[in-house]
């Protein structure tokens, strides 16, 4: 019979569905306090208290925790009555609707493209044969010869004395002569029956390929060179040709196969292939005339007196244009933009024309975005989650610009003096990595260290005498890092004046004699290498500074009201473990 334990975290609720029982299976929520009509219930606290708990001595008692539990609660209902106001103020900000609006639009495009476009696309079995059988040219495998080379490089001679262009000529052409004599003759070794994975190991200069006979493998045309691919396509399988010139050397080349191009059957791979391709042409297509079909429909008004006059002039929440009566550019965007415009078009100076022509060119998203709201797709799940997720992460950018003294730039004497105040923080308690072995001859120490100091690996000889059974000396003799207070004082005081890789001579304690090598030595760390972490610190400090000040001055302007007697009586859930027994076959007599 087989049993499993489960371990279950009763929780503050629990459905009535459960399948087990217990003796705290039902337990109703109850508000321990409201902050401002915002309700802290027992559960919150019992999670919050837990929390606790894992960071205190675990003989604190339960009573002392409720009081710090209870302030971070209420501390996260009066944030979060900040950050709701934040984000409620969100929606009359004018600059930050406008660039909400332009984040949101990748989201509500791809849902348009989607619903319009994709939705409504298909390609049939019919349509990927027929396309297969059109174009026979994209689906073979191409020509390939797999071959092996032997490459003599040119030595590259020294010109710096060469007066004249043709003294330099002559330096160059001896040693291209030179490279083309040397591969000569491994050619005519080849040719004369030398094995071929022995000659390229010694001759050939290509030492990734040298270690395999030169093996290059099968390639197609176009992928080496033009003077190697063109001599190794003419040439006949079990030939050996050259030497064949280019940029690199001279190369004498083993034609080992040719393969002839050939059609592809259609599999699945190329079937998905086509499938995509096909798919993708049409939705471009078919984006291409539903945006065209837009466009036609679309109606401007423009702002002509605005737009006519000097940017500098015009107030950036002016509209300089409404799209479909519903969509506006105004004209931060247009000073955002038209310099852009400008640099492609090569113009100095923007005639009314060349606006327009900017506002028409963008007017396209302002057309789709419109399109999308007829649709009603600012109400689909995908858009309302991105507007949601836009609206949080500038709603926590605010907060934490309340929160957070964004000011605050510690200065080199703060850095300073709390390194100095925090020593200790930056004491290595435990600096020394030690091996050692333990003897109870000092003699029998000394003639073992003499082994280890001729030659023999320590840790070698601690497996061999350190005592105890085998799998004890397997680790015993690595102590790992030690401070003063672990292995004695007599210990410590001769580890402590070793260098690393030093072997003591046998110090006794109490255990023995020990041989100890020194394996590492940790530094304190300096103020150099811990400034940016005391920079944090800092800047951690003085943010939480303020943010208890803000919520110190948030509570006494708020309505808090702590149920005393709830919060006396109250006690964390316990884990409650449910042994089941799960039912075994009952045949064959079990």
């Amino acid at each position: 019979m087989k049993k499993i334990l489960f371990a279950v975290c009763v929780c503050s609720l629990i459905s009535s569905a459960c399948l087990f029982e217990s003796s705290k299976l039902t337990q109703t929520p109850t508000n321990v306090a409201t902050v401002d009509g915002r309700a802290i219930t027992t559960a919150s606290l019992d999670s919050t208290i837990k929390m606790l708990q894992k960071n205190v001595d675990p003989g604190t008692s339960v009573e002392s925790l409720k009081a710090p539990a209870m302030d971070s609660l209420i501390t996260h209902e009066l944030i979060d009555i900040r950050r709701d106001s934040i984000k409620r103020d969100l929606d009359n900000d004018w600059e930050f609707s406008r660039k909400r609006m332009d984040d949101l639009d990748q989201t509500l495009m791809k849902v348009l493209f989607d619903k319009q476009i994709v939705a409504k696309v298909t390609v049939d079995t019919a349509e990927i044969v027929k396309y297969f059988n059109d174009n026979p040219d994209k689906f073979k495998d191409p020509e390939q010869v797999k071959a092996a080379h032997i490459l003599i490089r040119r030595p590259v001679p020294d010109t710096s004395e060469a007066k004249t262009k043709k003294q330099k000529d002559k330096l160059l052409a001896d040693a291209d002569d030179f490279a083309k004599k040397r591969a000569d003759g491994v050619l005519k070794k080849a040719l004369n029956g030398d094995d071929w994975d022995s000659l390229a190991a010694k001759y050939s200069e290509d030492k990734v390929s040298a270690a395999k006979g030169g093996e290059l493998g099968y390639f197609a045309h176009g992928r080496m060179m033009a003077e190697f691919d063109s001599a190794a396509f003419k040439g006949t399988v079990g030939t050996i040709i050259g030497p064949v010139s280019t940029k690199y050397g001279y190369h004498v080349i083993k034609i080992e196969d040719h393969k002839m191009a050939q059609a592809k059957p259609l599999d699945a791979s190329i079937e998905d292939g086509i499938r995509n391709e096909l798919i993708g042409n049409k939705q471009k297509d078919a984006a291409d005339a539903y945006l065209d079909s837009l466009k036609q429909k679309a109606t401007f008004a423009y702002n002509e007196e605005k737009l006519a006059m000097p940017e500098s002039l015009v107030d950036a929440k002016t509209w300089i244009m409404i799209v479909n009566g519903t969509d506006t550019i105004f004209q931060t965007t247009v000073a955002e933009t038209m310099p852009k415009y400008m640099r492609w078009k090569k113009i100095d100076t923007a005639t009314l024309d060349d606006k327009k022509d900017m506002l028409s060119m963008l007017s396209t998203g302002y057309i789709l975005r419109s399109n999308a709201r007829d649709l009603a797709l600012m109400k689909d799940p995908e858009v309302l989650k991105a507007y949601d997720d836009i609206s949080n992460i500038e709603t926590n950018l605010r907060l934490s610009r309340l929160l957070n003294d964004n000011e605050y730039d510690p200065s080199e004497q703060e850095v300073t003096d709390y390194f100095q105040a925090n020593q200790l923080k930056y004491h290595e308690d435990r600096p020394l990595l030690v091996h050692h072995i333990i003897f109870q001859d000092s003699l029998k120490a000394e003639a073992v260290r003499d082994s280890i100091l001729a030659g023999a690996d320590f840790v070698t000889m601690a497996k061999q005498y350190y005592p105890g059974e085998p799998e004890i000396r397997e680790v015993a003799y690595n102590l790992d890092y030690i401070g003063p207070k672990d292995m004695g004082p007599e210990f410590y005081a001769v580890a402590e004046t070793l260098k690393v890789g030093d072997i003591s001579h046998p110090v006794k304690t109490s255990w023995g004699y020990h041989l100890i090598k020194l394996v590492n030595r940790k530094q304190d760390k300096t103020l150099d290498q811990v400034r940016p972490g005391i920079r944090q610190n800092l800047k951690d400090a003085k943010n939480a500074q303020k943010t208890a000040q803000l919520v110190a001055q948030w509570r006494q302007k708020s309505v808090v009201i702590v149920n005393e007697k709830e919060l006396k009586k109250f006690q964390p859930t316990e884990k409650n473990v449910i042994h089941i027994e799960a039912a075994t076959s009952k045949t064959n007599g079990n």
